[in-house]
C-alpha cells in the first residue's frame, strides 16, 4: 500500500503543474514563457535559500532562532525572487492573467522538483528492499546502518505520502495570489504587498516545523483564502 500511494503521490505532482498549465493556457491565452519565468523564480529562490539559509553554509544558529531565520531567508528568497522576475525580465507583465500563469509555474516548480526528488528517492529504497549488502564494500557496521534505514522507510504509514500530497495542493493557490500581488507591488509602487506576502510566507514555512496537524490547519487556512479571493476577482482577469 505505502508504494501505490508513494507512485500516486509522485504522479499528481509531476502531471499537475502541466495540467494546470495547459488550461490556463487555454482559459485564460497566457504565453509558456510566462509559466517557465515563474519555474525558474523558484529555482533561483531555492538556490539563495540554500546557501543563505543552511545551518551548514549559513553558519545559522541551531535550535529555533535558526529555524525562524532559515525561515526568514526562504520565504525573503521566494518573494524577492518573484519581485525581480517581474522588476527586471517580466517589465511588460501587467495584467492579472499573466501573474497567474507566473505563480502557476512558480508553485508547479516547486511540486515538480518535489516528485521528482521522492522518485529518486524511491527508486533507491526499492533497490535496496531486497538486496544482498554483502554483496558491497561495506563494513558488517555499515550494512546494518543501510538496513535500518531500509527498515524504517517501509514501515512508514502508507497515508503519509497522502498528506505530503495534499500539503501540496492545498498550498497551491497561495502562490497564484501570491504572484497577483508581487506583480501589483512592482507595477503600482506597493512595498506593503511584498512584506505582506513575505510574512504570509514566513507564516507558511514556520508552521511547517510545528507538526503535520498544524502545518496541514495552516495550509487549508491559505487554501480557503486565496481560493475565496480568486473566484471572487476572477471575472477581472
Amino acid at each position: 500500500m505505502l508504494t501505490f500511494t508513494l507512485v500516486l503521490e509522485v504522479v499528481v505532482l509531476l502531471a499537475l503543474p502541466a495540467a494546470v498549465g495547459f488550461w490556463m493556457r487555454r482559459r485564460l491565452g497566457t504565453a509558456w514563457g510566462l509559466f517557465f519565468g515563474g519555474a525558474l523564480a523558484y529555482v533561483a529562490a531555492q538556490m539563495v535559500s540554500a546557501v543563505l539559509g543552511s545551518p551548514l553554509l549559513g553558519g545559522l544558529p541551531a535550535g529555533p532562532a535558526g529555524g525562524l531565520i532559515a525561515a526568514l531567508v526562504a520565504a525573503l528568497a521566494q518573494e524577492m525572487a518573484r519581485y525581480g522576475l517581474y522588476r527586471f525580465f517580466l517589465r511588460d507583465v501587467r495584467a492579472g492573467r499573466e501573474a497567474l500563469m507566473v505563480g502557476a509555474g512558480h508553485g508547479g516548480a516547486e511540486m515538480v522538483i518535489i516528485g521528482l526528488l521522492l522518485l529518486l528517492t524511491l527508486f533507491q529504497f526499492l533497490s535496496f528492499r531486497n538486496a544482498d549488502l554483502t554483496t558491497l564494500d561495506l563494513s558488517p557496521e555499515e550494512q546494518d546502518q543501510i538496513r535500518q534505514i531500509v527498515a524504517d522507510f517501509w514501515t512508514t504509514p502508507w497515508f503519509v505520502p497522502l498528506l505530503r500530497l495534499l500539503h501540496q495542493l492545498l498550498i497551491a493557490p497561495f502562490h497564484l495570489v501570491a504572484s497577483l500581488f508581487v506583480m501589483w507591488s512592482v507595477t503600482q509602487r506597493r512595498w506593503d504587498y511584498l512584506a505582506g506576502m513575505v510574512g504570509l510566507h514566513l507564516l507558511l514555512y514556520l508552521s511547517q516545523g510545528l507538526g503535520p496537524i498544524s502545518a496541514l490547519t495552516v495550509a487549508g487556512l491559505f487554501a480557503a483564502g486565496s481560493l475565496a479571493y480568486l473566484r471572487h476577482h476572477w471575472s477581472a482577469f
